[in-house]
């Protein structure tokens, strides 16, 4: 099967094609809704938001994010196993903070 590929914007201007993911998908998004997020992240390090959907005629969108906001994303997902993802691996200690935290 053929990876979907998914056009990143910034300015207007394509700088990136990513592969379509759906790894930020959790119980309120993906077949609950038919609305898919995922994160992917370019070979310069930045982060990228996939928002796809099951809906006929809505478009797959990718736009750039930050660090903070690609965080934010994962935490809210509770898709922890990201963090281990090569990837995003520069983002878990921040998570291993906040587990110590409750962890106290």
């Amino acid at each position: 099967m053929e990876q979907e590929l998914v056009n990143v914007y910034e300015d207007g201007e394509i700088i990136a094609v990513v592969e379509l993911t759906c790894n930020l998908d959790d119980f309120y998004t993906g077949s609950v809704s038919g609305v898919h997020k995922g994160l992917a992240r370019l070979q310069d390090g930045r982060y990228v938001l996939i928002t796809s959907s099951d809906w006929q005629g809505d478009e797959n969108t990718a736009k750039i994010i930050t660090s903070e906001e690609a965080f934010d994303y994962i935490i809210r997902s509770e898709n922890y196993y990201l963090f281990d993802d090569p990837k995003f691996s520069e983002l878990k200690p921040k998570f291993l903070e906040l587990v110590n935290k409750e962890m106290k």
